[in-house]
């Protein structure tokens, strides 16, 4: 028996609900999922799917002070924990969230079901009626029949993006991803979104965080990303350990990475002055990101005129800090390079 026949078996099993001609459009339907769940776009290839297989480098989560794999995830979640993952914009947290789907369905524990919030529409804000719309595929289900499986325990939801949710349906959506946690508690969810002070008082959720990538993520992530071989390599050479610890902020991201890979293919050079990266970054953080999410476009409440000042204001005052925090050694130099001037 494959994983799609376990998977299928499970929901046959309930006796009473009459649900073959479901399972026989489900069955195909979750075959086909798992193909389409591993297509992605990154900024590098934004204008085309590539295999999740070639881009995705297994991040480590944290929690209150313990690290967690994506296989001890998969425990957690089959136990029927509920889980928060917060992370910032490119820092891997829906790539794994559809790695986690591919890898709950093989294991066949129970039924994984991929909701991302920005395909729910404006007024639509019942978490069982965005299942129902957008997770079975041409398979047909009641929301009377959901119910009766969602009491049994039979799913774990994965629930993509609260931050990609208009701020005016947030609210709707966070009390019902609460309701429906309290009155199904058999069953478990995972959301993502950036943090969000709103996910502290969300007591019967866990909360994790994304780790940055290590020296040793960040060269798998090149080493697999399809690009210009030769560009790599190069790029990789003078990416040594010394350089990723002193751009480590920029390095541990997964689209910060990628975008100074770009940025190293266009100048024949990684900037040792990094005021054009800057501007690259900016742009990726404004519209690149978002653009390889298909259909998507998120809610902004500054134009591009003004989230640049925001961010130039962000990056100057973090400059600052770092002066600060080396003022031992930078007043010293620099009033001796004033003297040598005079």
């Amino acid at each position: 028996m494959n994983w799609v026949d376990r998977q299928i078996s499970q929901l046959r099993s309930c006796a009473g609900l009459h649900l073959n001609v479901f399972c026989d459009e489900f069955h195909n339907y979750l075959a086909s999922r798992y193909e389409s769940i591993g297509q992605v776009r990154t900024v590098v290839n934004s204008d085309s799917n590539v295999s999740l297989d070639t881009v995705y480098v297994s991040p480590k989560l944290i929690g209150e002070s313990e690290l967690y794999s994506e296989s001890e995830i998969c425990d957690l979640l089959e136990g029927s924990a509920n889980l928060v993952m917060t992370g910032y914009g490119g820092s891997g947290k829906s790539m794994f969230l559809r790695s986690l789907w591919r890898t709950i369905a093989k294991r066949g524990v129970r039924v994984p079901l991929f909701l991302e919030l920005r395909a729910m529409k404006d007024g639509q804000h019942d978490l069982i009626d965005g299942l129902i719309a957008h997770c079975f595929g041409r398979a047909k289900i009641t929301r009377a029949k959901l119910e009766i499986l969602l009491e049994d325990g039979r799913f774990i939801l994965l629930v993509d993006g609260f931050d990609e949710v208009r701020q005016g349906m947030r609210k709707d959506i966070e009390s019902s991803v609460l309701k429906l946690a309290e009155e199904f508690p058999k069953n478990s969810i995972i959301l993502t979104g950036r943090p969000d002070g709103r996910f502290d008082s969300w007591s019967s959720f866990s909360r994790l965080r994304t780790c940055p990538l290590t020296y040793d993520q960040f060269r798998e992530l090149i080493s697999k990303i399809e690009f210009d071989n030769a560009t790599k390599n190069a790029f990789l050479e003078k990416a040594d350990q010394q350089f990723f610890k002193q751009h480590q902020e920029f390095l541990s991201s997964p689209l910060l990475a990628l975008m100074m890979l770009i940025s190293f293919r266009e100048n024949a050079e990684i900037p040792s002055r990094l005021s054009i990266f800057y501007e690259q970054c900016f742009s990726a953080l404004f519209r690149k990101h978002d653009a390889t999410k298909q259909t998507f476009e998120r809610e902004k409440t500054l134009d591009r005129i003004d989230f640049e000042r925001v961010f130039s204001v962000s990056v100057v005052r973090k400059q600052l800090l770092s002066l600060h925090a080396d003022r031992d050694t930078f007043i010293p130099e620099h009033t001796g390079r004033t003297a040598n001037r005079s």
